[in-house]
């Protein structure tokens, strides 16, 4: 009946979420108790504040970004630029900057991880540790991260529009 309830459990929910049961837990924390618990915990916090602090700082960003542009933007309305264009060419200024940013990371990540998982494939006397550290990507995650930061700057990208197509030639 336990086994049943949990396959139903698993059928019901997303790909991304994984269902365990109490037995599959304790026997990943007698296998690996650092891995299982300690280590996830840590860079669930560690990502967590990093995301809060970019979404903070996207947003400034954003915001000082129209602020700045205001004459530039006036100008290009007298002359004529229609809405639509202006969104474009925001949209294309923060495409470049989010696909720059995200390549930067993946690259920097990947070296970062690497490094880490060849410094800790040791004891602290100097022995290989069993079984070793392997890099994996999770690329599902790796996607999912991916739209939201892609949701994060359509929306940044359409404040600055909008702020930029209301600032008037006065500014």
């Amino acid at each position: 009946d336990r086994e049943e309830g949990l396959n139903r459990l698993k059928a019901n929910i997303p790909r991304a979420l994984t269902v365990l049961s109490q037995d599959q837990i304790e026997r990943r924390i007698r296998s690996d108790p650092l891995g299982s618990g300690g280590w996830a915990s840590f860079l669930f916090i560690t990502y967590a504040s990093l995301t809060l602090v970019i979404i903070l700082a996207v947003t400034i960003h954003g915001y000082l970004q129209a602020r700045q542009r205001r004459v530039e933007n006036s100008v290009l309305k007298l002359w004529g630029l229609p809405p639509r264009h202006l969104l474009g060419l925001v949209l294309l200024e923060n495409t470049i900057v989010l696909l720059a940013s995200f390549g930067a990371g993946i690259l920097l990540g990947s070296l970062t991880g690497l490094r880490v998982t060849t410094i800790f494939n040791f004891t602290e006397r100097g022995f290989p540790i069993v079984p070793p550290l392997v890099l994996t990507i999770n690329w599902q995650t790796l996607v999912l991260l991916f739209v939201g930061w892609l949701g994060l700057f359509l929306l940044s990208s359409m404040a600055q529009a909008a702020s930029a197509f209301r600032a008037s030639v006065a500014t």
